[in-house]
């Protein structure tokens, strides 16, 4: 009789809360902070259904019925809202999970509460299916991903708590786009945004998506369309929110297993790879992505459309000739200034060495406390589009030529750098490089600065031909690394390099001070030519690579421009916003009576653009026949 009364209010979205002491009733996030209001009040704790009282959803060997999951997850939402609630065990998931408004899914209370303790196991576990290298190279690895994600227009008052969950990514985006009019034309914002989560008791590992940046061209011709990476701008908890969330006390990446390589990895520059050389690693994403809108294009150079958004923002394009910089409030850009607090606490984090525990864009409400961050060591041969380039990785070799150092900022913060000598001849003199890497080279490694560029200016055959001191810094701030965008130089660390230099040149008689260049890719590119335009008489040449973002009709800068410029962008991306920029840039500099170089590439992905400068015979003679006749020694 007990189970056709169950089945019945099931059917009817009434829910049930159970007697017996292991199905709790409590708001946990009270129980553990012993708070005596919280936002977490509006969700329905007390109204649970026990997914063993669920006639069918639980099936043999503990498999998840899909249709009868989702409905008593939508007659829950129908009834106000509530907890669906998952005994101690392991439950096979098939399926993506779709939680609609007022669910909350929970597992039982871990015996060990704290996720710092290396004895936290959620005694309830999500295990989705298992990703393996012959499955990606069937071309069948997107029917295997799975995860957990919302439903309708924006989920409210919803969460995962007390769940230890493998393989399974956690994604809530924004829903719906709208036009939205800006300075600098229309752009699109998201029109339904998440409200009230909490994330909470997790274990997370083995949770990833793929770039849909790869196979490129090369790739796809020879037959090698199967080829995937990990999204470099998804984490293994994505959420929008407009107001509320609490992610704490969980503990993500601390037990990964599922790494893997790649077989017969054949690259877009037409390079092969053996079986045990291209890594496939569910560390190399950003353990959390919250209210992160990245900005991505597809490599045609047009916005990705409005109907498939999923990872990607629209660029604020359609300038129309204005210069004015545009200036995100709450109405173009909800996600920026989200309501109440977003709380990131006693979380345990580990990723590897080129991502961050946390990405966001969000400028307030953003609660950082006690969370515990392990980085990894991991070599990567491949960028993370998929298309490789012998200068896209730091080998021991290269890494050994830099002498590391480190100076505190104030604060507490610190730059860290790395710097190399020439072979030196007594009494002759050489150049000194200030190399400015791109954003998503920023950590605290002091090691990641030296991807792609430096490897090409430390080869054999360049440090013979082209003999250089070599001085590069490296930024933390994976957003807006070198505050490349802001008005004016506005980074501790590049004022603070620029202390640096004034040290070695003032301490080594080798550094020719009338030879000091300025080589950037992306961020660091525009940080360069800003720099150049703020010290009009210390540098002899800037090299921008790959963008230069400026607004200069609205910076204020000296009249006239001393310093010559290059730079370089691709061919297939010539009219997106970022390039229209460069090249309207070094028309200005010409126009103030500077020496400019824009030069255009074929092709759209950077390390094919790399590769054709580093191909380029007047790159090189043109930068190391600079020099500035003001400069003294």
């Amino acid at each position: 009789m007990k189970l056709i009364i169950m089945g019945a209010l099931c059917l009817y979205g009434t829910s049930l809360m159970h007697s017996y002491a292991q199905t709790p009733g409590d708001n946990p996030y009270k129980s553990r902070y012993q708070t005596t209001a919280h936002w977490t009040d509006e969700l329905r704790w007390d109204n649970v259904v026990n997914v063993s009282d669920v006639d069918g959803l639980v099936k043999r060997q503990n498999t998840l019925d899909s249709s009868r999951l989702h409905t008593a997850m939508q007659n829950l939402s129908n009834d106000g809202g509530g907890v669906l609630y998952f005994p101690k065990g392991t439950y096979k998931v098939n399926f993506r999970i779709f939680i609609p408004d007022g669910v909350v899914l929970r597992g039982e209370t871990p015996a060990v509460a704290d996720a710092h303790s290396e004895d936290y196991r959620p005694p309830s576990k999500l295990e989705f299916p298992r990703l393996k290298s012959e499955q990606i190279e069937k071309g069948i690895s997107g029917q295997v991903l799975k995860g957990i994600t919302g439903s309708g227009q924006g989920v409210k008052n919803f969460g995962l708590v007390n769940l230890d969950i493998n393989r399974g990514s956690i994604e809530f985006y924004p829903s719906g786009y709208e036009e939205t009019p800006t300075l600098q034309g229309v752009t699109m914002r998201p029109k339904y945004l998440q409200d009230n989560a909490i994330l909470m008791g997790l274990r997370l590992n083995n949770s990833v998506t793929f770039s849909h940046e790869v196979p490129a061209k090369n790739q796809l011709k020879a037959g090698f369309e199967w080829l995937r990476h990990p999204n470099p701008y998804v984490g293994s908890i994505n959420l929008t929110v407009k107001n509320n969330c609490a992610i704490v006390n969980n503990r993500i990446n601390d037990e990964v297993t599922d790494n893997f390589y790649l077989p017969h990895y054949y690259t877009d520059l037409q390079e092969h790879f053996g079986k045990d050389e291209v890594l496939f690693s569910y560390l190399d994403h950003p353990v959390i992505s919250l209210n992160q809108f990245k900005v991505d294009v597809n490599w045609n150079g047009q916005t990705e459309s409005k109907d498939n958004p999923q990872y990607t923002v629209h660029l604020h394009t359609h300038e129309q000739g204005d210069f004015q910089l545009f200036q995100p409030n709450k109405d173009t850009e909800p996600h920026l200034f989200p309501g109440g607090e977003l709380e990131l606490k006693d979380n345990v984090f580990v990723l590897n060495n080129r991502h961050y525990p946390l990405m966001s864009q969000a400028k307030n409400g953003i609660v950082w406390d006690n969370n515990n961050v392990s980085v990894t060591d991991e070599l990567h041969y491949v960028n993370r589009p998929g298309t490789q380039s012998e200068y896209n990785y730091v080998s021991d070799e290269t890494d050994q030529m830099f002498s590391k150092h480190f100076r505190p900022l104030e604060g507490g913060d610190t730059l860290y750098y790395r710097y190399m000598q020439p072979k030196v001849k007594k009494n002759e003199k050489y150049p000194l490089i200030l190399y400015l890497h791109p954003e998503d080279q920023a950590a605290n490694d002091n090691r990641s600065q030296l991807l792609q560029v430096i490897p090409y200016l430390t080869r054999d055959d360049i440090r013979a031909e082209y003999p250089a001191f070599i001085l590069a810094p490296q930024d933390n701030n994976r957003h807006i690394s070198w505050n490349a965008y802001d008005l004016g130089i506005t980074s501790d660390r590049v004022l603070e390099t620029m202390d640096v230099i004034d040290s070695l040149v003032a301490s080594n008689k080798n550094i020719d001070s009338s030879r000091l260049y300025l080589v950037g890719l992306s961020n660091g590119s525009t940080a360069v030519f800003k720099i150049a335009l703020e010290y009009p008489q210390k540098f002899a040449a800037v090299l921008a690579l790959d963008g230069v973002e400026l607004n200069l009709a609205k910076e204020d800068f000296t009249p006239s421009v001393h310093t010559p410029f290059w730079t370089a962008y691709p061919e297939d991306l010539r009219e997106l916003s970022l390039f229209i920029k460069s090249r309207r840039s070094a028309m200005i500099v010409r126009e103030l009576g500077g020496e400019a170089v824009n030069k255009m590439y074929p092709g759209a992905r950077r390390p094919i653009l790399l590769n054709h400068i580093y191909n380029d015979p007047t790159v090189l003679p043109w930068l190391f026949s600079k020099r500035k006749t003001s400069a003294t020694n």
